[in-house]
Parts: structure tokens; sequence; C-alpha cells
């Protein structure tokens, strides 16, 4: 971890056991840690293992595994993609338009790591970055809140022939069963529409609490929206393109089509 995120946990945990009025001793005893390993960590000494965050977790109903891994995830994204990855976790609704690839939120793992494959970049850990893509549909499937996704995709998301027949179908019944949930809906633009607003490139709009974040996503690097006037554009390329889409059930039909043809 950077120094940064690392310092910030660093100090929550040094915080919380000075509210618990406990020794660095009597803290690691409380863990089955000792305390020459507490006192290390705290002083910047040792790194900040997962399994000890796991045993503070366990002891004291907290949930610090989880804010390492955010912390974690956000160090090893891209810099021009991290003030995306906030608005993304704190969204109430998703409006996300594809026209060529699977929604990376609704992407199964053998989905992502093809595309991640032929990403035209080098990619020094492709499991780690799979795993960081997989980890953010976290907030489609939380208990508590769950984020609003409406999606939509072009058909020729469901023709290309991203790593082969198997992990095509794969991705397309996914995306079939991610429709049942309540909190998720995909419709289709069909092949037959011709030109339509928003071919131009894929977009994303994030509807948080009293204000909206957008992202639109280039060749070289991404870029979030928050000035109000390109955000209005946006808003207004999103209700273009819906009325070329399907409605639902139709959309989930031409899914199951495209599904039984990769067969």
């Amino acid at each position: 971890m950077s120094g940064s995120a690392s310092a910030y946990l660093v100090s929550e945990l040094r915080r919380r056991r000075e509210l618990a009025g406990l020794s660095q001793d009597q803290w690691g005893a409380t863990l089955h840690w000792s305390g020459q390993h507490v006192g290390a960590v705290e002083r910047g000494e040792r790194p900040i293992r997962l399994d000890y965050l796991t045993a503070i977790d366990k002891v004291f109903n907290c949930d610090y595994s989880t804010l390492y891994t955010l912390l974690l995830r956000a160090e090893r994204a891209p810099v021009w993609l991290r003030p995306w990855l906030e608005h993304e976790r704190e969204a109430i609704m998703l409006r996300w338009f594809e026209p060529l690839l699977v929604p990376g939120l609704l992407q199964t793992e053998a989905y992502a790591r093809a595309i991640l494959a032929q990403a035209g970049v080098m990619i020094d850990d492709v499991d780690t970055t799979v795993a960081d893509r997989l980890s953010r549909q976290e907030i489609l499937h939380r208990d508590e809140r769950p984020t609003r996704f409406v999606g939509v995709i072009d058909e020729a998301v469901l023709t290309r022939a991203v790593g082969g027949p198997a992990v095509m179908r794969e991705q397309i019944l996914a995306l079939i069963a991610a429709c049942a949930r309540p909190n998720i809906s995909i419709q289709v633009v069909p092949a037959q529409v011709g030109a339509y607003p928003g071919l131009n490139g894929p977009f994303i709009l994030a509807s948080l609490e009293g204000r909206s974040a957008g992202f639109v996503d280039g060749p070289l690097e991404g870029q979030t929206i928050e000035l109000e006037a390109d955000l209005t554009k946006l808003e207004h390329t999103w209700e273009s393109l819906r009325e070329y889409a399907l409605p639902g059930d139709q959309s989930v039909a031409l899914m199951q089509e495209a599904a039984e043809r990769w067969a």
C-alpha cells in the first residue's frame, strides 16, 4: 500500500486500540498476536497483513479487511480512474451505455479475462486486475442499498466472439440472470436500428446523494465528468438512445436467442 493509504489505516487501528483502552500488549493478546507485532505495525515498521485485520474484525466486530481491500484496489487503479471508483461505490443508481462490450460490473470472470488479455497495454498481474474488476460488482449485490443498475447495450455486444463460444454463452446467460434481480435491468439496441445517438462511445451516469457524476471511456484513459453542462449533454444522449432500445422483456428474449446461437 502507498504511504498515504497505509498511514491512514495505521492511524485508524491505533485509534481503535486506544478507544478500547488497551495497551499494545493487551491488544495483541486479545488478537493472539504479539505486542511486538502490534507496535511494529503502528510504527510503520511492518506492513499491515490481511490476516491481522481479519482477527481485529472478528474480535471487535469491525470491517477493516474490507477497508483494506478498497484502499488496495484504489491504489492499484490508474490515477485517472480513482475519482470514478469513489463515485461508483457511492452511487444510488448507475446508467451505463456500452456499444461494444459487456459493462464491467456485469462481466463474468472468463469474459473479463479475455478482454484484459487483449487490452493492447501491458498488465503486470492479470489475475489481480480481474479480481479487482469482479470485486467492484459487490455494489450490485450487497444486502443494504444495492446500487440500481440500468444498462443499455448494442446487439453487437452479444455477437462479438470475446473469448470464444463457451465464454460468450456463459456471459450472456449471466446477463439474463442479472435481469432477474430487482435492481438490475438491461435493454438492447437491435442491429437493424442503424445509426443512433451514443455510437461515438460508452459512458456512465452515476446518481449520488444530491449530485451526479459521469464517466466517459477512451483508448488512452477515461475521464470523470462533473461539470453540469457536460452532464446535461450525457443525460440528453442517454434519453435519446434509450428510445432505440427494446423493452426489457424483448431484450431478454434477444439475449436468450444469442445465447442459444453460441451453444
